[in-house]
C-alpha cells in the first residue's frame, strides 16, 4: 500500500471507494496486517474498480435495523436476530430487516433493505434457527456480491 493511499483511508469520512468514489463496496477477503489494523483501517474492495483500499473502521460500519413479529416467547429470538447482524458484518450501508410471519403456515417472509439492493427470503419452520439463517442471508450476499 502507498503512503498516498493510506493517508487518503485515514482521511475518508464516507464509505466509498478512496479510488474511484463508488459506494460499491465491501469488505475484503484479504486483511492488511497487524500495523493498518492498529491504526483502526480495514481492508475494503471496490466493486467498480475491483482495487482494495483502508477505510477508518467508523466509516465503513454497516446499520441493521431489524423489525421483528418473531414472539418473545420464542426461545432462539435473539439469537436469530443477531445472526443477520453477524451476516451483514462488513456489509457497508444501512440495512432494514422485515421478518413477517406468512398468513397461512408458520413460515417467515424476510426483507432485508439495503442501501441499493433489496433481497427477499422465505423460511420453513425447519430451517428458522440462527445458523440456518445466519448460512442463508450469507449466501445469498456473496451471491450478490455484497461480501466475500
Amino acid at each position: 500500500m502507498t503512503p498516498g493511499l493510506l493517508l487518503r483511508g485515514l482521511l475518508s469520512r464516507i464509505p466509498a471507494c478512496v479510488l474511484c468514489g463508488s459506494k460499491l463496496i465491501r469488505l475484503s477477503g484479504r486483511p492488511y496486517g497487524a500495523l493498518i489494523s492498529r491504526l483502526g483501517l480495514e481492508a475494503y474492495r471496490c466493486k467498480r474498480c475491483q482495487r482494495r483500499f483502508p477505510l477508518p473502521r467508523r466509516v465503513a460500519l454497516s446499520e441493521v435495523n431489524i423489525q421483528s413479529v418473531i414472539p418473545e416467547s420464542n426461545p432462539q429470538k435473539h439469537a436469530i436476530e443477531h445472526a443477520f447482524h453477524r451476516a451483514l458484518r462488513g456489509v457497508s450501508g444501512t440495512w432494514t430487516i422485515a421478518i413477517l410471519i406468512a398468513p397461512q403456515g408458520n413460515r417467515w417472509l424476510v426483507t432485508l433493505r439495503g442501501p441499493r439492493e433489496a433481497l427477499h427470503f422465505s423460511f420453513s419452520p425447519e430451517e428458522q434457527n440462527a445458523e440456518r439463517v445466519q448460512e442463508r442471508v450469507a449466501s445469498a450476499l456473496r451471491t450478490e456480491g455484497l461480501c466475500d
